[in-house]
């Protein structure tokens, strides 16, 4: 069926959809709705499995380049939204106004539906507070072959738009999921080590820990990096069999989130490819 299309040319109920999703956490979780901006994001959003649109918005059609043009004649999509330049650049968060925008749909997304393969690599984010780290350790998750992000605890929201940005599309090909509740994490755990009692679950402290070229990363493990202030919480230190720091050098006391994943990762897959440092 194709797209309805419709010009917006005031402030209707599409604009102030659009621009309440990009600021307000709570009625993106309320809509099951998010705004996406940017070329690699919106390819990935329209390429990958699991992921649906409601709605594109962009500029006048004849002014559109052949990319823009391309992926509203390919996507499925209810409706297609014409607006004002001025209206487009009240919504885009970039210098030079984005000609398309995309409101896509949360998809329904469930601990059981995360990977438990022998060869499994998750990481658990213990309540992140900025988007900006929070993006680019997906952006990390994606580049080192994880399998799935949870975030726990009161987070940076998965879908802020600052969020999305760090991630640079990738965001789309990683499973997440927020844990609103840490008995679902216990329980999970649970379940999965039944069938899988081999998952380690390693934490990362900046000082406490073995080095983390110590640890056996070759078996299926969850990873848990603390929040970028205080660390883990005492509920995720205690599901952690073992602990592990990165040793640095210099003044540097210790690495944000997105720093500290990165590394750890890279870890992992060092220790699984056989490649040497």
């Amino acid at each position: 069926m194709a797209a309805k299309r419709l010009k917006v040319q005031s402030e209707n109920q599409w604009f102030q959809l659009a621009e309440t999703l990009k600021r307000t956490r709570r009625k993106r979780y309320q809509q099951r709705q998010f705004v996406v901006e940017g070329v690699r994001s919106i390819n990935c959003l329209t390429e990958t499995d699991g992921w649906s649109v409601e709605a594109f918005l962009f500029k006048r059609q004849d002014i559109l380049s052949n990319w823009a043009k391309q992926i509203l004649d390919r996507t499925h999509c209810p409706w297609h939204l014409e607006l004002s330049p001025e209206l487009m650049e009240r919504l885009s968060d970039k210098e030079d106004t984005s000609e398309l925008l995309a409101i896509a749909n949360m998809p329904d997304a469930e601990l059981s539906s995360l990977s438990t393969a022998a060869d499994t690599i998750l990481i658990l984010s213990d309540r992140p507070a900025s988007p900006g780290n929070l993006g680019t350790l997906i952006r990390s998750c994606d580049a080192f072959g994880a399998h799935g992000l949870l975030v726990s605890g009161h987070a940076a929201d998965l879908y802020d738009p600052r969020t999305l940005r760090a991630s640079a599309g990738t965001f789309f090909n990683v499973p997440t999921v927020q844990i609103h509740d840490p008995a679902d994490l216990v329980s999970w755990l649970e379940t999965v080590r039944r069938t899988l009692p081999e998952l380690q679950i390693v934490g990362t402290s900046e000082r406490d820990g073995a080095p983390v070229s110590a640890c056996d990363f070759t078996r299926p493990t969850l990873l848990v990096i603390g929040n970028e202030t205080t660390g883990m919480s005492r509920r995720n230190l205690e599901l952690c069999d073992k602990i592990v720091s990165i040793p640095t050098v210099g003044a540097t006391q210790s690495l944000n989130m997105a720093c500290a994943g990165t590394v750890v990762l890279y870890e992992i897959q060092r220790q699984r490819t056989g490649r040497q440092e």
